[in-house]
């Protein structure tokens, strides 16, 4: 398991957010995964099916080389295993942040039946 720290995180020469990874010796469950989606007119949390899960980690992942036959063949494999185990979910909001609070509410009531066992 990898994770990271605060001290970990820094900006490449583009100015995006660069994460070291380090080994984590005390691994934590993940609950979920949440996909944001285009922008709606309200806050939704949507399941998806395990095929667009798949695809919605894939799309979210890195390719160092998309060329790399072999490569996108372990990606595609490490999504599906992933997508097997943790629930992914789309969430849509408007891009305001006067939303935020309503956003967060609707991620805490679907973990919260996630752990009621409450089919989402």
């Amino acid at each position: 398991m990898c994770g990271t720290d605060e001290e970990d995180i820094g900006i490449d020469s583009f100015g995006k957010h660069v994460f070291h990874l380090r080994e984590v010796h005390d691994p934590k469950p993940l609950d979920a995964i949440f996909v944001l989606a285009e922008q709606e007119k309200t806050v939704s949390v949507e399941s998806l099916r395990p095929s667009d899960a798949v695809a919605a980690i894939i799309a979210n992942s890195f390719a160092n080389d998309p060329d790399d036959i072999k490569e996108a063949s372990r990606r595609f494999g490490l999504a599906a295993d992933l997508a097997s185990h943790v629930p992914v979910f789309r969430l849509s909001y408007p891009r305001d942040y006067g939303i935020i609070p309503s956003v967060a509410a609707a991620i805490d009531e679907t973990l919260e039946d996630l752990a009621n066992g409450k089919g989402v």
